[in-house]
């Protein structure tokens, strides 16, 4: 049995994922505004119309500090875990190079979300992503010469 916080025999994690842990306000990066508070409060216990609130995209003053680009390219890594579809890949790109984002930055997610989300949804996702940049995959395996094309397959 823990005897609390202060003598708890465990890590130094502890003040945060310990069941009786509370995080103080000086604990974090800087203060917390209210509308984040009730914005994570009312998500916390499940509320249906911040749910509804988010879902819709009626958020803005709390993503108000991300540009459109920061946002599309989260998105897009959101889309990626979630194996989204073409058409949600297609317009979050397009949003993300409108936002100023480059085809770097775009297959940069891909890669960096690879690891967490999984061989699978990352070979997916690249053929999602390949078009909307402009690459045409399958086009350019046809190009190849045939010996390439075996040997690439069989990796």
């Amino acid at each position: 049995m823990c005897r609390g916080i202060a003598r708890c025999p465990m890590s130094w994690m502890t003040r945060y994922t310990h069941p009786r842990a509370t995080v103080r306000p000086d604990d974090g990066p800087g203060p917390v505004s209210s509308a984040i508070r009730h914005t994570l409060r009312d998500l916390v216990v499940g509320d249906d119309r911040a749910i509804t609130r988010i879902m819709s995209g009626g958020c803005a003053p709390i993503v108000e500090n991300l540009d459109q680009r920061t946002v599309s390219l989260l998105r897009l890594a959101a889309l990626i875990a979630a194996d989204g579809d073409a058409t949600s890949y297609q317009r979050e790109i397009a949003a993300a190079l409108a936002g100023g984002a480059t085809t770097d930055d775009i297959v940069g997610v891909l890669v960096a979300v690879g690891s967490i989300t999984g061989s699978s949804r990352l070979v997916a996702a690249a053929g999602k992503v390949a078009l909307p940049i402009g690459y045409d995959v399958e086009a350019d395996l046809e190009a190849l010469p045939d010996e390439v094309t075996d040997a690439t397959s069989r990796t």
